[in-house]
């Protein structure tokens, strides 16, 4: 199948084949041009079964969008009527592999198990369990240096509650035995597997933090490979699993000293680091009573981080109780006996005081009753009366209020920047209602007054909030912030030390009124440390923003760069150095700005110009060839037929010779010229061809 096109999307290679789906690399050409992973049921495996619990994994993967879980992107079936998703292409390999293979130390690996656990808790919170976590299914892929997991494969996926992932009829058989063994839960291994709910994902993610401290599973895949399917279970449901620095401790000294040398350490070292904290951590997840277990994911997460913290943990060894609970199910018969004995001896002496305490206990509960009636309707009385009197005034209050007044209101109670329509007047109040307290109280009534203005209030995060004018309005400005906030993630943590400093700057303040373009740019090339590369094109207008919290680095980006999603200018961030800003309607000249910079960063010479860069304003076609002189060892003529060459390029950093080049080469571009090299030594400034 690989070669042949499905929808918009050509199928390239295999990536990866299942029990009933295959995985293709594909590229699709319209409307963007990118590589996905495409996923599609094999010929002839289309029964009513396999393709609801496609359909599942689907809908599954399409309810949830979290940063470490695998983004659909589009669906639809073959011109056969086979169903496909496409989901963005995870360029990674399995975490255990990935930790293994970069020598990571347990803190690492401890970090990156984190992140897994935040994104099974975002699952569950969609109301998925994912049944099939391993190391396969969590893929580690490097995003700039940055290690990031991803989880894969929801295809055993289980709604929770009253979820529904598919219209098809979908249900585990009665001894249908899903998942693999190395990591499947004690009730998951049960005959029917009906009966599980999260905490089967907490089980697997327990197995996965064993593995990762100790390089094997709890239960060794020999032995489970041959063992046969009834053992099997036995194994996983009664077996107790070795403590992570048990099994540590029986490896031989070959295996030992490999595993350590794969976490930086050395056996005696890592032995210690995992006794302890890590082993209750573990075997907490990994209780065969799921009620034992952590109840959540990132319940799970906050224990290994109090570990990392050097707090204590949640996670403690058993109990007396608990100990005696299996020596009694360790001697079943044994006790049972003695326990009948003494209830014999003690039921005739029970059931009588238990009748004299039923009589008491009914006496006392009609009094009481009859007391909490009479004061219940008490405290009602008295709450409606408050309750009405408090609204009255504070709707009469608020009824007094303009809309811009409303607003600043709503800033100060609830300290959150509001980001609006430029539709809306830009007016400041110029009155502050000091008769109403501050205080989150009065937030839903403010919210009222303004829905009966046309205006709608949605919060955004602890620090910003929207106000729009109808439901489509949210549709249309709510994704583009959250695709913009995660432009600037790695900001301060594959930076250079200015910039990290800069990054955990903590109060840098943000209050823009009536801001022209050049102003704007110089704000956000500062706070980004990034040349800002704009397009000629953009209009100049004015743009106003206003916020009354202080913000960290990162927040001010972000509302920089939502202010300009809002007037429809868009920013793409290019590298360590470079930011692209044109208008959103001109998005097509993207492509042709990466490319251009894969080529240039290709040219061999990495020597650095003196600090301050380039900075060029209304320069000419001489004034190139002359930077080009001195900066780039090459030559520029200048040609008196061309029309005259305006470049504004401002850089606080210094930039490489292949950089200053690419630069030039960009803003040439836009204004309808081009470099041509004539030899070695020399370029050409020449009309760009249409």
């Amino acid at each position: 199948m690989a070669g042949s096109q499905v929808g918009r999307y050509k199928l390239l290679q295999p990536l990866g084949e299942g029990g009933c789906g295959v995985v293709y690399l594909a590229e699709q050409d319209q409307p963007v041009r990118r590589r996905v992973a495409l996923k599609v049921i094999k010929a002839g495996m289309d029964t009513k079964h396999v393709l609801a619990r496609f359909e599942a994994e689907r809908q599954a993967l399409a309810l949830m969008d979290h940063p470490n879980i695998a983004t659909v992107l589009d669906a639809g079936s073959t011109e056969n009527g086979r169903p496909f998703f496409v989901m963005e292409l995870v360029k990674g390999v399995p975490i255990t592999r990935f930790c293994d293979e970069h020598r990571y130390d347990p803190r690492r690996r401890l970090a990156l198990f984190i992140q897994v656990c935040q994104a099974i808790q975002h699952a569950h919170q969609k109301g998925i369990i994912h049944r099939d976590i391993k190391p396969s299914n969590v893929l580690v892929a490097d995003h700039n240096g940055v290690p990031v997991p991803k989880v894969i494969d929801f295809g055993l996926a289980k709604a929770t509650n009253d979820q529904r992932l598919t219209d098809n009829t979908l249900f585990t058989a009665v001894e249908q035995f899903l998942g693999t063994p190395a990591y499947m839960s004690p009730e998951q291994a049960g005959l029917s597997g009906w009966d599980v709910d999260t905490r089967t994902d907490i089980y697997s993610l327990g197995v996965l933090l064993y593995e990762l401290l100790t390089g094997r599973t709890p239960f060794e895949n020999k032995r489970l490979l041959q063992a046969g399917l009834d053992e099997i279970r036995r194994i996983i449901r009664e077996d107790e699993p070795p403590r992570p620095s048990t099994r540590l401790s029986t490896m031989d000294a070959v295996e030992q000293r490999e595993v350590a040398k794969q976490r930086q350490s050395e056996p005696p070292k890592l032995l210690h680091l995992v006794r302890g904290d890590l082993d209750w951590i573990a075997m907490k997840a990994l209780e065969k009573d799921r009620s034992r277990r952590y109840e959540t994911a990132v319940g799970f997460a906050r224990d290994v981080q109090r570990h990392l913290d050097h707090e204590p943990v949640v996670a403690r060894p058993p109990s007396g109780l608990y100990r005696l609970r299996k020596m009694v199910r360790r001697n079943r018969l044994a006790f049972a006996a003695a326990a009948a004995t003494t209830l014999t001896l003690l039921f005739g002496l029970g059931l009588s005081l238990w009748l004299l305490g039923q009589e008491r206990k009914a006496r006392q509960e009609a009094e009481a009753a009859r007391t909490e009636v009479i004061g219940q309707r008490s405290r009602a009385e008295t709450a409606t009366r408050k309750s009405r009197t408090a609204s009255a005034a504070l709707q009469k209050t608020l009824s007094d209020l303009y809309t811009e007044q409303l607003l600043y209101l709503y800033q100060q109670i609830s300290r959150r920047s509001v980001i609006r329509p430029s539709m809306l007047p830009d007016v400041r109040p110029t009155t502050h209602p000091d008769d109403i307290t501050m205080t989150p109280y009065f937030l839903t009534e403010i919210e009222r007054s303004l829905a009966e203005k046309g205006l709608l209030v949605r919060p955004q995060g602890e620090k910003f909030a929207i106000v729009a004018t109808n439901e489509n309005d949210f549709a249309r400005i709510t994704p583009e912030l959250g695709l913009l906030v995660s432009r600037f993630e790695p900001l301060g943590t594959n930076a250079s030390p200015a910039e990290r400093a800069r990054a955990n700057t903590p109060t840098v303040d943000l209050a823009l009124e009536a801001a022209d373009l050049d102003v704007f740019w110089d704000i956000y090339g500062d706070l980004a440390g990034r040349t800002v590369l704009r397009h000629p094109a953009l209009p100049e207008k004015v743009i106003s923003f206003h916020n009354v919290a202080r913000l960290t680095t990162r927040d001010a980006l972000y509302a920089l760069t939502a202010t300009l999603a809002l007037n429809q200018i868009s920013v793409l961030d290019s590298g360590d150095k470079f930011l692209l800003v044109f208008p959103a309607a001109r998005s097509e000249d993207t492509s042709a700005m990466l490319a251009r910079e894969s080529a240039v960063r290709a040219v061999p010479g990495n020597e650095l110009i003196p600090a301050g860069g380039l900075a060029l304003s209304n320069a000419e076609p001489a004034q190139l060839a002359q930077l080009c002189v001195e900066r780039l060892g090459c030559t520029l003529p200048a040609d008196p037929g061309l029309p005259p060459c305006h470049i504004f390029l401002r850089n606080e950093t210094p930039l490489t010779p292949a950089e200053a080049l690419y630069a030039l080469d960009v803003l040439l571009g836009w204004r309808g010229l081009r470099l041509e090299q004539v030899d070695d030594r020399t370029l050409r400034l020449v009309p760009e061809r249409r």
